[in-house]
């Protein structure tokens, strides 16, 4: 049998839980099971291929791709979408069943995401910090010339 068997995501609906964890603190993401305009929208953009039509002009800091750029990318646009520019917000955001669903990406297990570096269990697709200090390090002056 092998190592690499991905776990499936599971959402059940049960109050008396939600409630429970809630009141105890232990729910730092809450989204609506109904596609919203951000869900269709995001879903939109994912089936043009926009994040990799995008990736392929942004002006990328970094030498080695680690996370794929068009991730990244879609990152900030859902971010933007659930108008936050926290990106503590971020593992919340990756965490929620319509993002999941629609990037058909299992966070599940040590060999989720996109590398096999991390030695814990991964609970979002990549951490904050990553997608922080990469657009942190991006020149806003070769991003301003893109859209001149």
């Amino acid at each position: 049998m092998s190592e690499d068997i991905i776990a499936p995501i599971i959402y059940e609906e049960n109050r008396v839980k939600v409630l429970n964890d809630l009141k105890d603190g232990r729910i730092d993401y809450i989204d609506l099971a109904d596609w919203t305009f951000q869900d269709r929208f995001f879903a939109f953009l994912l089936g043009v291929r926009f994040f990799e039509i995008c990736g392929a002009s942004y002006p990328t800091p970094r030498k080695k791709e680690e996370v794929p750029l068009w991730f990244l990318l879609a990152c900030k646009v859902q971010m933007k979408l659930h108008t936050t520019s926290s990106f503590e917000q971020l593992p919340g955001l990756l965490r929620s069943g319509a993002v999941l669903s629609r990037v058909r990406f299992n966070v599940g297990g040590k060999n989720g995401g996109f590398n096999n570096k991390n030695t814990k269990e991964r609970t979002s697709p990549i951490h904050q910090d990553t997608a922080r200090k990469f657009f942190k390090d991006t020149d806003p002056i070769e991003v301003k010339g893109l859209a001149q």
